[in-house]
């Protein structure tokens, strides 16, 4: 990215200005697809996007430019024990939906005349 404070002729970091002061120094942005768990899988459990960018399970993370390792790691293992819990309680619900459509059904069946 360009600085704005250069374009200003306000910029005092100089040389060590983390920004491109000329087109030449700039660079391209880098690909931060699947660098984070979708977050509607961690939320219902599924992703039925196929042009989803976000990583859909451990494997598919990718690291961060400029991240380190460590930091990665353990941003992988909190979003991968967040997405477990997600997963857990969304079939957990969905059992208890499933039983209590059985156990209605099961009702309905024992209050019909015979």
């Amino acid at each position: 990215k360009m600085c704005k404070f250069h374009i200003l002729g306000a910029c005092t970091k100089g040389a060590s200005c983390k920004f491109a002061h000329q087109k030449e120094e700039l660079q391209d942005l880098p690909d931060l697809a699947c660098t984070k768990l979708c977050k509607m899988l961690i939320s219902t459990g599924s992703c039925d996007d196929p042009d989803c960018r976000y990583a859909h399970n451990r494997s598919e993370l990718k690291e961060i430019p400029g991240l380190p390792s460590p930091l990665l790691d353990q941003l992988r293992e909190t979003e991968a024990v967040r997405l477990a819990d997600a997963a857990k309680a969304a079939a957990k619900a969905a059992a208890e939906s499933n039983d209590a459509q059985r156990q209605k059904s099961n009702e309905q069946l024992q209050q019909q005349p015979r």
